[in-house]
C-alpha cells in the first residue's frame, strides 16, 4: 500500500508510481468523502469540452425544416 503525507500547507502528497498507475493529470478534482478516521478520494471525471458548430445556412435550414 502506497503512503501519503501532508506538507506544512496541508496539501496532500500523491507519490508518482500512483499518479501514473491512475492516470491523474494537473488540476485532476476530487471529491472527499470521510468515514471516522477513514479518507477517500474519488477521482472526479473531466467535464467533456462542448463543441460549437457554425450556423447553418439559411437554405440547408430550409431543407430540414421541410424534411
Amino acid at each position: 500500500m502506497a503512503k501519503a503525507k501532508t506538507d506544512e500547507n496541508g496539501k496532500v502528497q500523491i507519490p508518482l508510481e500512483t499518479i501514473k498507475r491512475l492516470g491523474l493529470k494537473n488540476s485532476t478534482e476530487f471529491e472527499l468523502k470521510q468515514d471516522d478516521d477513514v479518507l477517500v478520494l474519488k477521482q472526479i471525471p473531466p467535464k467533456k469540452p462542448r463543441v460549437k458548430s457554425s450556423p447553418l445556412p439559411a437554405s440547408e435550414k430550409t431543407e430540414i425544416e421541410e424534411n
